[in-house]
């Protein structure tokens, strides 16, 4: 039984066809984007010149952050009639490490 082989060549309609499609898509969006920029749709709002994005400030974020660190780096007693401290990290590391008590 024999296979005959295939034509090495595609029809014109297999390869014009996605061009034209690819071309009308892309008119139609470029032509949609320029009237939706003429009517001003979607254009940015210029802010006036020194205004700050407190968006990309995070105080509540930074001060929260300060907060814990500074409560890692100060003593303080926190029951002292149960002799219960708390004393920075970096000295409760070094303890540790050192294992002394």
């Amino acid at each position: 039984m024999t296979r005959e082989q295939e034509p090495d060549t595609l029809p014109l309609w297999r390869i014009a066809l996605p061009v034209v499609i690819v071309v009308a898509v892309a008119t139609a969006a470029t032509a949609g984007a320029g009237v939706a920029a003429t009517r001003g749709a979607g254009a940015p709002v210029a802010k006036p010149a020194g205004t700050i994005n407190r968006a990309l400030f995070p105080t509540e974020a930074l001060t929260q952050t300060r907060d814990v660190s500074s409560r890692l780096d100060r003593y303080r007693w926190v029951d002292r009639d149960a002799g219960l401290a708390e004393i920075p990290i970096d000295r409760a590391i070094d303890i540790v490490l050192d294992g002394s008590p």
